[in-house]
Formats: C-alpha cells, sequence, structure tokens
C-alpha cells in the first residue's frame, strides 16, 4: 500500500467528463521516481462510483463535486491505495 494525491480536473464548466491524475504523495520515500498517470472518466457519477468503492467518504466527494463545479479542480491528499485498488481505479500498477 502507498500513499498518493488524486487530482480530479473537470473538462469544461457544463461538461461531465473529468480526468483523474494521480501521484505518489510527496510523502512517500520513493517520491522522486513517481510518474504522473491519467485517467479520463465520461462523468462524475462514473468516478463518484469507483472512488466510493476505494473507500472515500461520501461527504468529501461531495465537497470535491463542489470544487469541481466552481473551480474545475480539486486535490484528495494522502490518499491510501493497494494495487488491487490502482488497477479498479485504471492505473498501472508498478
Amino acid at each position: 500500500m502507498c500513499t498518493y494525491w488524486l487530482y480530479i480536473l473537470k473538462h469544461e464548466p457544463h461538461v461531465e467528463a473529468c480526468t483523474l491524475a494521480l501521484c505518489v504523495s510527496p510523502s512517500e520515500r520513493d517520491f522522486e521516481d513517481a510518474k504522473l498517470q491519467t485517467k479520463n472518466y465520461k462523468s462524475w457519477a462514473e468516478l463518484f462510483e469507483v472512488l466510493t468503492k476505494m473507500g472515500i467518504p461520501g461527504e468529501i466527494l461531495r465537497t470535491t463535486k463542489l470544487a469541481l463545479d466552481s473551480g474545475g479542480i480539486e486535490t484528495l491528499r494522502e490518499i491510501p491505495l493497494s494495487s488491487e485498488q490502482l488497477h479498479i481505479l485504471g492505473f498501472a500498477t508498478t
């Protein structure tokens, strides 16, 4: 298990599609070698469902949605994820 930062970007204000970018948290010792990976989702609802499966509380996701709607970007910091969870999110595991 490793800790990650999840950057969520909304493509356009009135479009539901968004991109999830994943980066190893700066608190991890191998941060220097971390590469940013991205995964596109067709809608916030699709991403919400996957993040809920990862154990991220609904209240945090509702706050994230509000930030996306107002500013187009939000960061979830220090999220612990296993290799299996990374795969479910659509990211390659090393």
